[in-house]
């Protein structure tokens, strides 16, 4: 009788299938890893703490400047010292820049007075560049140069009339004066001028060449037509049009208003009604706002 024996094999079948791949961390988890780890180590070790939190404070405050240092050139338009810089840039930075409306009315009138005075030392290589700069003017550059001209009139003028309308009729007159005399100073600070003489002899001043318009006017030797057509078309299409709507109400009511001081008129003139003609001798513009510009 023959006994066979069974032997179990040795490899499974299961033995036999491929071996699962090991997964392997990704590239940001081992990064994480080892970040982790010498963030770990620098804070377990007191002199590299130190040390990275002095380089980080260095690294911030050197972006900073980087960053502030490319919206300085890049993003802004430098203001030039009106005292040392080139008279290019100067001129291109207060008439032919908008940036220079954004500054205060005071600093503008500050600027433009380093700029008188610098002009009037000036040697001819600077007159040469005066005329040089002007005649380059045209298309653009001349719209914007009549904005800020206009804009700076328009900002002196509305420092004392928005605050005019609230001002006691018996106490109109008085801010009248006071307004100009200020505006007369201010201009002649620009222009670097010195006058010795009173405020009242200012006023005085203003009324005689008042008077003095009014009777050209009526003797008919006052601006001529073509000429008062063009004062006009500047007032409204340079000046208006840069105010805002705000501005021209107020300009107009304490202009109106002024304009009748200086002649020694009342200022309680009663409006001309819409349609109506005018008195005569009587200016349009007393009894009615300018139109808004087109």
């Amino acid at each position: 009788m023959t006994h066979s024996l069974h032997l179990d094999p040795l490899v499974g079948a299961d033995d036999l299938k491929p071996a699962a791949p090991q997964s392997r961390p990704s590239w940001w988890d081992r990064k994480q890893g080892e970040w982790k780890k010498r963030w770990d180590d620098m804070n377990g070790d007191p002199v590299r703490r130190g040390k990275f939190r002095r380089n980080a404070a260095i690294a911030a405050v050197v972006l900073l400047l980087a960053g502030g240092g490319a919206y300085w050139q890049w993003g802004m338009v430098h203001q030039p010292d009106f005292a040392v810089d080139d008279l290019d840039d100067i001129f291109d930075y207060a008439l032919l820049t908008d940036d220079f409306n954004k500054l205060p009315l005071d600093q503008r009138l500050a600027l433009l007075g380093e700029l008188v005075k610098r002009l009037k030392s000036g040697s001819t290589e600077d007159s040469v560049m005066m005329a040089a700069f002007a005649s380059g003017i045209a298309g653009a550059a001349r719209d914007q140069l009549m904005k800020n001209s206009s804009q700076l009139g328009i900002d002196m003028w509305d420092r004392y009339a928005k605050d005019y309308d609230e001002v006691p009729p018996e106490n109109k007159e008085a801010y009248i004066e006071d307004s100009l005399v200020n505006m007369m100073k201010m201009m002649e600070a620009v222009g670097g001028v010195q006058r010795d003489i009173s405020d009242e002899d200012r006023i005085k001043e203003m009324k005689r060449q008042a008077q003095r318009d009014v009777k050209r006017a009526e003797s008919g030797r006052g601006p001529s037509g073509a000429m008062a057509g063009r004062m006009f078309d500047f007032l409204s299409n340079n000046v208006a049009k840069n105010a805002s709507a705000g501005q021209r109400s107020r300009g107009t009511q304490m202009m109106r208003d002024t304009t009748r001081y200086l002649r020694g008129e009342s200022l309680n003139k009663p409006k001309v009604p819409e349609g109506e003609k005018p008195a005569d001798g009587e200016n349009p513009a007393d009894g009615a706002a300018p139109s808004e510009p087109k």
